[in-house]
């Protein structure tokens, strides 16, 4: 008897679910397309549990006649292609006809629907992929989803799932992308009861921007130009707004929040060195074009896209950006080959070495910063000491600074630091280095007594909802490192007190490398996710690479170093210096035995 055998309908339709379906986030996904594509004017969303024990999805868009709502949960069936062809030319966000199917098929599913024309709304019940008969309800105009027990019956998926909160964050998540392209929709999210996020219908994508990241319109650049078969739109952050994440860039494709693979690349073209390493500009763009020409086919979850002309589209969208930039950062009248002789990020982003060299500094409250320098008597040439081979070994082998021994040389790339002596030649990575003397200054000073230092002027941020949510979610951990915060109205907040060594006019930066810490996943305990912060403001407020130092400020930046514990490594792990023998380098260039 042979091995082969065909699978029965229900595993079949689990399997194909898990393409589509894999955590609430998804679900929502699925149910906000369909509320759009029927015309939706306000659609709110509700969960329990994140979505884990139940969530909802209402609207008023034109619903579904009972002959409909009959079909609506079979696998395949849809109302938005009729051919294999239509595939090629979708206005639409839903059009496989397997979102409500595979929702049915992991979970219970309860549609009550009423289209204009009617007088009362139809229900059905479908639990597990087993429908309940079709019963008349009453109900305002449009549709209702609600899907209860997802993946109860499926522990091994369920099991994947992570907690209340961080399900309700990757929802969010989701509806942001559908906000930003859909402004002429009204949104309403609660969550447990509890209203998070309302938006009215705007007129346009500037006026849901500014109801999502709060009022940055003077951040940015508008654009509006034509392409080889497409139409683009939307805005750019000026290189003077960044953020260390790239949470807030947004690329869509007909009205559909997508991914391309080629747009990393892309940005990178159009900002080029206008930006520091690690700094990410907001992007809200928008692309309208043929739907013969980009093909959204590629992913289960319609994540991802292609264009037919791939790199025409490539070159002609980062021409026409890099045009739209450099016309508003020069004025009108410069093409977009207009030569550029210096790097605006020298004179916009580069600080003091004094901000970076905070290795004395820890202000009393409500005293502002005062800028030590550092010592640098004790750098000198003295007697060669017997070093072994391993960068351990260098610390352990003088009591003083190992690197007193060595000659500075100079750098390469503007990032690493180049010492020798008579054998040996080391070379330091000035961030990989700073950044363990921060983490263990900070850290030390937050063991003391008095671990904050007030603000002369409090700090204003406007953050996002989700992450207005997260930081009052954690106030324990943000008090833990010193900083004090109260709200401001919406989703602004102001701080008043920050972390010690933490120089005032990196107070933004520091923070939002505490928001990026708990926003990128959850840990275990608060100590656990202290020490991520701590590690995040130590990695954001290092010397950078591409930071050209002087020598003096080299010679105290290794002086601090050999004072730091554990000096041989960043605290994610990675060397703060390499060494190489002379022997080693002339076996590379052959002048010895191979």
């Amino acid at each position: 008897m042979g091995i082969i055998r065909t699978l029965d309908e229900q595993t079949v339709l689990r399997i194909a679910a898990g393409e589509v379906i894999d955590r609430p986030a998804s679900v929502v996904r699925e149910l906000v397309d369909n509320a759009l594509d029927a015309q939706a004017t306000e659609i709110e969303i509700s969960l329990v549990d994140g979505g884990l024990t139940a969530l909802e999805v209402a609207d008023n868009g034109k619903g579904m006649e009972p002959d409909d709502l009959a079909l609506c949960y079979h696998n395949h069936t849809t109302s938005k292609i009729t051919t294999f062809e239509d595939l090629f030319s979708l206005s639409t966000l839903g059009f496989r006809g397997e979102a409500l199917a595979s929702i049915a098929s992991v979970a219970t599913l309860d549609i009550m629907s009423r289209p204009r024309n009617t007088l009362s709304g139809s229900r059905i019940v479908v639990s597990y992929g087993k429908p309940t008969p079709l019963q008349d309800v009453g109900m305002n105009y449009g549709t209702i989803v609600r899907v209860s027990e997802l993946f109860e019956r499926i522990p091994a998926r369920k099991k994947f799932l992570q907690s209340p909160s961080q399900e309700s964050k990757l929802v969010f998540r989701e509806l942001i992308k559908k906000m930003i392209v859909f402004p002429q929709c009204g949104f309403l999210y609660r969550s447990d009861g509890r209203e998070k996020f309302r938006t009215p219908p705007r007129h346009n994508h500037l006026e849901r921007i500014i109801d999502l990241f709060g009022d940055i319109s003077q951040e940015l650049i508008p654009f509006a130009f034509e392409i080889t078969n497409a139409k683009v739109s939307g805005f750019l952050a000026k290189p003077t707004y960044l953020k260390p994440q790239r949470t807030m860039q947004f690329f869509s494709v007909n009205r559909r929040i997508v991914e391309w693979k080629s747009f990393p690349f892309v940005i990178a073209q159009v900002y080029g060195n206008l930006i520091p390493p690690q700094k990410h500009p907001p992007l809200f763009i928008f692309v309208e074009m043929d739907g013969t020409e980009v093909d959204v086919n590629i992913h289960p979850m319609k994540r991802e896209v292609r264009f037919r002309h791939e790199r025409e589209f490539q070159e002609s969208l980062w021409k026409g950006l890099h045009h739209a930039l450099l016309t508003a950062l020069m004025g009108t009248g410069h093409s977009q080959n207009t030569p550029q002789t210096s790097s605006p990020s020298e004179s916009v982003y580069k600080e003091s070495s004094a901000s970076f060299f905070l290795f004395k500094d820890n202000p009393s409250p409500k005293e502002d910063v005062e800028i030590v320098e550092p010592d640098f008597s004790n750098f000198s040439v003295s007697q060669e000491p017997s070093l072994a081979s391993s960068s351990g070994d260098l610390f352990a082998s003088a009591s003083s600074s190992p690197f007193e021994e060595y000659r500075y040389v100079g750098d390469l790339f503007a990032t690493y630091l180049l010492l020798e002596k008579e054998n040996e030649v080391l070379v330091v990575d000035q961030h990989a280095a700073h950044e363990r003397i921060r983490y263990e200054e900070i850290k030390q000073a937050l063991n003391q007594k008095h671990s904050t230092q007030e603000l002369l002027s409090p700090l204003s941020l406007t953050l996002t909802a989700d992450q207005y949510d997260e930081v009052f979610a954690h106030m324990p951990l943000f008090q833990s490192l010193g900083f004090e915060i109260e709200p401001f109205g919406g989703y602004s907040i102001l701080i008043r007190s920050i972390p010690p060594l933490l120089s005032p006019s990196m107070a933004q930066e520091g923070f939002e490398a505490c928001v990026e810490a708990i926003t990128q996943g959850e840990r275990f305990s608060l100590s656990e996710l202290v020490d991520e912060a701590i590690k995040q403001m130590a990695c954001k407020t290092a010397v950078r690479a591409h930071e050209r130092l002087s020598p003096q400020e080299v010679r105290g930046l290794l002086s601090t170093l050999a004072k730091t514990p554990h000096a041989t490594s960043c605290p994610h792990g990675r060397p703060t210096f390499l060494r190489f023998k002379r022997q080693d380098l002339e076996k590379l260039f052959k002048r010895t035995g191979f």
